[in-house]
């Protein structure tokens, strides 16, 4: 009897503990929108959160999510309205959202000493409206903090995330940072591409939008999330981009995969042109017009000067490939889908357990 009262005593023991590791250090961000019953999406800037996660305010608008943080994380919380906040979650903080006209997103943080001074910079680099006196802000940013994350969120907001980035100016302030940061992901993959000459692309997140599908119903970045998904620009006038948009439908048969998702967007000043084509060559996939072109702020960002242009944009809304051949991507891109499927399936088996 004794034994076994020394047994069941080690076992709550154990399970305590085990409870405790699972639940571990926790970050948490509420607030109050001016709507009640929206949605809002939590992902990471880069791999040490790969996952998502959204909340739903109630009907007075306020919301409250909470994820694991062992160390600090940066964070991009998509608010409904397509802007993103950039949170920095630190271990065992509650941190809170607040609305700030000063800042470009219109929203900042209270909580955490990194996250105050993000948001401090973002204010002062807000208010330039020229890139040259932001540069200067930016080099006396990393000249005081040149081991500190948010000198990467100044540089990818400012000098990389813009329509025609200037790869020597982004040389530069690069060389400037020390410590962890040279090593640091997203710094070893913009220095190779820099260094190698080529596009920003990939450099870049996939920024907010909104349009309307042939059928007058909207699409926007929100039904991105949580997929693969395959943007092309294209035009009904352009011979190539009509012979890419047909080979739409053998590359979505070779994709069974649920999270994976496909979104044309055409450059057609003629939307009756646009409608007709799409129409009668039952394109796949969903299909919006942005009739302004190649004066479309959306296509200025990626500096597109030629059609079709294809990218591949992961579920939390970085660009993982571009200028893809319709054609010829379809195993490439079955792959990745693949194992993101398999490991989404794997986390859903752990949260289980």
């Amino acid at each position: 009897m004794k034994r076994f009262a020394i047994y069941t005593f080690l076992l709550l023991i154990f399970v305590a503990c085990a409870d405790k590791k699972e639940s571990g250090p926790q970050y948490t961000i509420s607030g109050k929108l001016d709507k009640g019953e929206q949605t809002l999406h939590l992902y990471g800037w880069d791999s040490r959160y790969e996952t998502h996660d959204s909340v739903i305010c109630d009907k007075n608008g306020n919301f409250s999510i909470s994820i694991p943080a062992d160390t600090i994380i940066p964070l991009a919380l998509h608010m409904p309205e397509g802007g993103i906040v950039t949170l920095y979650a630190e271990p065992g903080l509650h941190a809170t959202l607040h609305k700030d006209s000063a800042i470009s997103c219109g929203w900042s943080v209270k909580g955490g000493s990194m996250q105050a001074l993000h948001d401090s910079i973002s204010r002062i680099l807000d208010s330039k409206s020229s890139y040259n006196s932001r540069l200067a802000v930016i080099d006396s940013f990393i000249k005081h903090h040149p081991t500190n994350e948010v000198s990467i969120m100044m540089l990818r907001r400012y000098m990389i995330e813009i329509p025609e980035p200037d790869n020597v100016h982004i040389r530069n302030r690069l060389g400037k940072l020390s410590g962890n940061l040279q090593d640091h992901e997203f710094i070893v993959s913009t220095n190779r591409l820099v260094n190698q000459g080529h596009s920003n692309v990939l450099h870049k997140s996939f920024p907010a939008f909104e349009y309307k599908t042939a059928d007058g119903s909207s699409v926007s970045q929100t039904d991105c999330i949580k997929k693969y998904t395959l943007i092309t620009f294209w035009a009904s006038w352009d011979e190539k981009s009509r012979n890419g948009m047909r080979e739409l439908r053998a590359l979505r048969d070779s994709i069974d995969s649920p999270t994976f998702n496909i979104l044309n967007i055409s450059l057609d000043h003629d939307t009756v042109a646009w409608r007709e084509f799409i129409e009668g060559d039952s394109i796949v996939g969903t299909n919006v017009c942005d009739t302004k072109g190649f004066n479309s702020a959306l296509l200025k960002k990626f500096n597109v000067k030629s059609l079709p242009f294809t990218m591949l944009v992961t579920p939390y809304q970085r660009i993982t490939r571009y200028g893809l051949e319709i054609g010829n991507c379809a195993r490439e891109i079955d792959e990745i889908v693949t194992k993101y499927d398999k490991e989404e399936k794997e986390k859903a088996k752990a949260k289980k357990k």
